[in-house]
Order: C-alpha cells, then structure tokens, then sequence
C-alpha cells in the first residue's frame, strides 16, 4: 500500500515507513580503538562512537514494537556483534565435523588395533586441504 498519508488537500500529514541516518563525527585527535568481534572495520571508531551505536542499539530494542512500530537499528557495530555471534557459533560446528570426519577416515582406512591404526594417515589426509 501506500506508506505516504495525505489529508484532503494532498498535504502529507505521515507516513508508515521511515528512515533515519545519524551521521558520527570523530575528532582528528581522538584514540582510535578496535571496535571487537571479528574485526570488520567501516570507519575510524573511538570510545564515545561506539559507546553512541551501542546505546542507539538499546534505545531501538526497547522500543521496538511500541505503538505498532518497528525500529531497525543497522550500525557498523550491530554489524559486528551479529557477525562475530553467528561465525563463533558456526566454528562449533566446523570442528565437529573435522571431527566426525577424522574418526570416520581413522575406521575406514584400518583395524583398531595398536599396529594397523591410521592415525596419522587420516589427520594428514584431513589436514592438507
């Protein structure tokens, strides 16, 4: 539908859908800090910068859903936190599967006994890709 609501005489009186950019300026001679997570940098960032995203990112979540409005807060920090998050959970995964592999190729190339194990043979086949 149409997000802009005009009165009788087409004067725009609202609308549903909005959207807002905060700009931050940093000084020249602020100390320039990394912003965490897994290192994704957009822009120079000092305390006070960040300290700001991430009180916007608690303002927003606060009041999301308040008076049927929802609030989208996308800062380089928001970026991140939620990058970091998703990539750390992801690596669990990762090496349960390095994991599953090593015993799967450890049962496939030989008998469990202390001569004929192939441990060796499987990490060096997992580890060289």
């Amino acid at each position: 539908g149409d997000s802009i609501l005009r009165n009788s005489t087409g004067h725009v009186v609202g609308a549903k859908t909005v959207w807002v950019q905060y700009l931050l300026e940093i000084p020249e001679d602020a100390v320039n800090v990394a912003p965490g997570g897994i290192g994704f940098e957009f822009a120079v960032a000092d305390e006070n910068s960040l300290n700001m995203e991430q009180f916007m990112i608690d303002v927003c979540e606060e009041e999301n859903g308040k008076l049927d409005f929802e609030i989208l807060a996308f800062t380089a920090r928001s970026f991140n936190d939620v990058s970091f998050a998703t990539i750390f959970f992801d690596v669990w995964k990762m090496l349960g599967g390095y994991v599953i592999m090593f015993i799967y190729t450890v049962l496939m190339l030989g008998r469990l006994t202390r001569t004929e194990v192939r441990l060796y043979l499987a990490a060096a086949g997992i580890f060289s890709c």
